[in-house]
């Protein structure tokens, strides 16, 4: 599993390559952790394990879920669930398709590659083995030139023609944080949320835009907080 790091590093490396030149297969599973198949998820756990207690809790787990399918979100077991699921897919892609440029966090992911025919082929095999495990690609798949940059975990990332890699955060989560941090403010002000808890969201947000390059949106953000004043 992969982070902003990875993607940077991949976009220079091909940037070296390929220059602005190629194209980007961006993927992204729809409600990935609802619809995992549970029977699945047995079968391809006992590819990894054969001992009977391990078996029998990881069992036990999956089927304390009422339905067939889905996991919960958030549980460590369920993250641990969720990238076995798709390990057979990173194998597909790096090993069978053998895509140099590859990343993926959870259940979304890119591919970098100077053929855009290729690229078109391995959305096909990817699909394929997708709805084998019961799932399908979202709406937002779509193969796009490098030049334009990917959207991956948040952020805006891209490079530019004279090589350097710029990360911004999407508009969406700039719309996002200033809607939550006035009805946050609201909840303080009414007594329903502390300052502590106000200021502990606002953080989080801040270090997350931190890994980007956004020195002059998290100023801004610190104005508008400060403005607020809960």
């Amino acid at each position: 599993m992969f982070g902003l790091d990875h993607l940077r590093d991949d976009m220079l490396q091909f940037y070296t390559e390929y220059g602005i030149k190629g194209y980007v297969l961006k993927c992204d599973i729809t409600k990935f952790f609802y619809t995992i198949d549970h029977k699945i998820l047995k079968d391809i756990i006992r590819k990894y394990f054969s001992d009977e207690d391990i078996l029998w809790l990881c069992d036990l787990f999956i089927d304390s879920i009422k339905e067939d399918i889905g996991i919960p979100l958030g549980n460590q077991i369920s993250q641990v669930f969720a990238l076995m699921y798709l390990d057979g897919l990173d194998h597909l892609i790096t090993e069978k398709l053998q895509i140099k440029y590859y990343g993926r966090y959870m259940d979304d992911f890119y591919l970098i590659h100077e053929d855009k025919k290729y690229l078109e082929y391995c959305l096909a095999v990817i699909q394929n083995y997708i709805h084998s495990l019961k799932l399908t690609l979202n709406g937002e798949t779509q193969i796009i030139p490098f030049k334009n940059g990917i959207n991956f975990l948040g952020f805006h990332t891209y490079v530019t023609r004279d090589g350097k890699a710029i990360r911004k955060l999407k508009g969406e989560n700039k719309r996002k944080i200033k809607k939550r941090l006035l009805k946050n403010s609201e909840l303080v002000k009414s007594g329903r949320m502390t300052k502590e808890k106000f200021y502990e969201s606002y953080n989080s947000w801040r270090n997350h835009a931190s890994h980007g390059n956004c020195v002059k949106l998290i100023h801004q953000m610190d104005n508008y907080v400060a403005k607020l004043a809960p």
